[in-house]
């Protein structure tokens, strides 16, 4: 027999020869299976992320929160010099009337400068402290007379305004030595704290997406099982 015979019976039985049904000579299936789980191991990990990181955001921004959802109309506190002395509820929207005497201390931050106030004429106004934007930032003015609204925030629960706190205690008088002291941040509104829930949605908005595209992808995987069967 020739060579040249020889290489066409050889092409012959190769022609002639029967894959197994399941063969995958291109290796495509298992590829696909594999891509096909790296989505999934995605979406859950994308999912189980966002879901941890909405419940700690949530924690930790609960004052927030609880101040976004209140009331937009602030609890209206009198005169300063007509209050008596009482606990307030922290996290609070309200407003009150009266002179309040400029610290001198400022707070400079992007694009914005802050200062620190204390309400006169009462032994309650000693225990609450203003934080307003400086509207003159060339000097200190001594005392202002004015209506104030915003948020109350107890100092006793944050250390952020610890210097200013300790600031006070140490350069006036008039300010109390033991009890309790309140910082009322002036002109914020609890629509103004709208960007903490936005973010919280966003991140539950896309946790939820990751949910819908991981039951697609468990969908689509048990119809083409299905097919094949």
């Amino acid at each position: 027999m020739s060579e040249h015979d020889e290489l066409e019976r050889e092409f012959q039985e190769g022609a002639d020869a029967v894959l197994p049904d399941d063969s995958d000579p291109m290796g495509l299936d298992g590829r696909m299976q594999h891509q096909a789980r790296g989505r999934t191991t995605r979406h859950i990990f994308m999912a189980a992320l966002l879901i941890t990181g909405f419940a700690l955001l949530s924690f930790l921004l609960r004052d927030e929160l609880l101040y976004f959802f209140t009331s937009g109309q602030p609890t209206e506190m009198g005169q300063a010099e007509e209050l008596r002395d009482q606990p307030l509820a922290h996290n609070r929207f309200l407003a009150v009337e009266g002179v309040a005497r400029d610290m001198c201390i400022r707070s400079e931050a992007w694009r914005s400068r802050t200062r620190y106030l204390y309400l006169m004429g009462s032994e309650l106004g000693a225990r609450i402290l203003i934080e307003a934007p400086d509207p003159d930032s060339a000097g200190c003015p001594g005392a202002v007379e004015r209506r104030f609204a915003g948020r109350l925030v107890d100092l006793s629960l944050t250390h952020r305004y610890d210097a200013v706190l300790a600031y006070y205690r140490k350069h006036f008088l008039t300010a109390p030595a033991e009890g309790p002291i309140y910082l009322l941040r002036h002109d914020v509104s609890p629509g103004d704290l709208w960007p903490y829930p936005a973010a919280l949605g966003l991140m539950l908005l896309l946790a939820g997406l990751h949910m819908v595209l991981l039951i697609r992808s468990r969908r689509r995987k048990a119809a083409a099982e299905g097919d094949m069967a």
